[in-house]
């Protein structure tokens, strides 16, 4: 984790992430699968990574419906001065 990275950033790093490492993946299994070789093992990895990147993006998910909730309730964005004003 960077340490200005706040915690929807770390996630949101972690689906991109997790989507780059499961399309290698199923780049690397058709690449042995052309070349004839079993890739049950592999599969099973990727089927793995797949549930790691659902509950990633459930977590972003989670995170951005917290953050809408807060900013629509709470605040509003004041982004001239990158500061945060109470409504009204």
């Amino acid at each position: 984790m960077l340490v200005h990275e706040t915690s929807l950033e770390k996630v949101d790093r972690h689906v991109i992430e997790a989507e780059r490492r499961l399309k290698a993946q199923a780049s690397w299994i058709e690449e042995l699968e052309h070349l004839g070789y079993d890739t049950v093992e592999e599969k099973a990895v990727l089927d793995r990574m797949r549930g790691e990147l659902l509950r990633a993006r459930a977590e972003l998910a989670r995170l951005l419906a917290q953050n809408t909730a807060y900013d629509k309730v709470s605040h509003r964005a004041d982004t001239s001065h990158g500061l945060f004003l109470p409504d009204g």
